[in-house]
């Protein structure tokens, strides 16, 4: 059975909600004129989030420090034991000691930290909350309440994905088993070595399973998001060799000229579809450390090729929209 195409990678043209560039809290880079502090950072649940061990579906908003004015925001969802349901990755200004804004080129919104520990995101324009549901599946919204709490339990991923399409059915186990490592089980494999062991940095955004070569053997694709100075999306790859094996897909990271080409500055969204590997993202007008949203959408397609050491993952095709 093939994958079906997901919506968001329809090409559709993005509406751009300008900034009010003589908007007297802002200046023309979207950044507020003063600086101001933010003490609010950590993780956001959706209230489903208390009743996780009964199987209920969570949303969590996580705020990370940046450079000075400015916070990493990250909205992820439950993904062991379904496709998340909400995903979003931005850079956002602190507006003053309790508010963060995102320029978001569908909806403008704001995140706002109450006394009492809640959050509160929702758009500037009231009217244009619909448009956060472009983010999530099933109905959901990114628009919300969200609660502090001590995400430990939330952050250990685990997640079972299954092949049947090949000569043998492949059942892989992914976890993490410490705070930065992530473990790939295989527990039908004829060899020996059935566990794989890998480091990641930041979270853990989710996994797929599918065939990228055509070999009938499944690859394993699993996307983190790097919750350093830059927000940059990476994939942790494994290709299944004859039912037998396992061998380490390498992702090349750009380089200084790519992000400029790409106008890259990271807000990662990835999809197996078909035989690629689909990876879109904001694009940017880079100019040294500044950075302005341009209101359209890179999206890279990669394709699995063979390698000196390792298959590898290379762009083939590249769309703007």
């Amino acid at each position: 059975m093939k994958n079906h195409l997901p919506v968001w990678l329809l090409l559709i043209a993005f509406i751009s909600c300008k900034e009010n560039k003589s908007d007297a809290n802002y200046n023309a880079e979207g950044k507020p004129k003063d600086a101001v502090s933010f003490d609010h950072y950590g993780s956001y649940f959706t209230e489903s989030n208390e009743k996780r061990e009964q199987g209920y579906d969570w949303v969590k908003v996580s705020l990370t420090e940046k450079e000075e004015g400015t916070a990493h925001v990250q909205i992820t969802s439950r993904e062991d034991k379904k496709r998340p349901t909400c995903t979003y990755n931005s850079v956002a200004v602190i507006v003053n000691d309790s508010t963060l804004r995102v320029a978001d080129t569908l909806a403008p919104f704001l995140l706002e930290v109450h006394k009492n520990g809640e959050l509160t995101l929702k758009t500037e324009n009231e009217e244009e909350s619909d448009k956060l549901m472009f983010y999530c599946s099933g109905g959901g919204n990114l628009a919300g309440k969200y609660y502090r709490m001590d995400d430990t339990a939330a952050s250990d991923f685990k997640k079972t994905l299954e092949w049947e399409y090949s000569p043998n059915p492949v059942t892989a186990i992914i976890r993490t088993n410490s705070e930065n490592m992530v473990e790939v089980e295989f527990p039908g494999f004829e060899n020996k070595q059935q566990n794989y062991v890998a480091e990641f940095r930041g979270e853990i955004s989710g996994a797929e399973i599918g065939d990228l070569n055509g070999d009938s053997w499944p690859e394993i694709v699993i996307y983190t998001t790097d919750s350093g100075e830059l927000p940059e999306g990476r994939v942790i790859g494994y290709s299944v060799l004859n039912g037998k094996s396992a061998t380490m897909i390498n992702w090349p990271q750009f380089s200084e000229e790519e992000r400029k080409e790409y106008g890259y500055a990271g807000g990662d969204e990835f999809a197996i579809v078909e035989t690629t590997l689909v990876r879109r993202f904001p694009r940017y007008n880079l100019n040294g450390s500044e950075k302005t949203q341009t209101g359209e959408t890179t999206q890279l397609q990669y394709k699995l090729s063979p390698g000196e050491a390792m298959p590898v993952f290379t762009i083939d095709k590249v769309i703007s929209y």
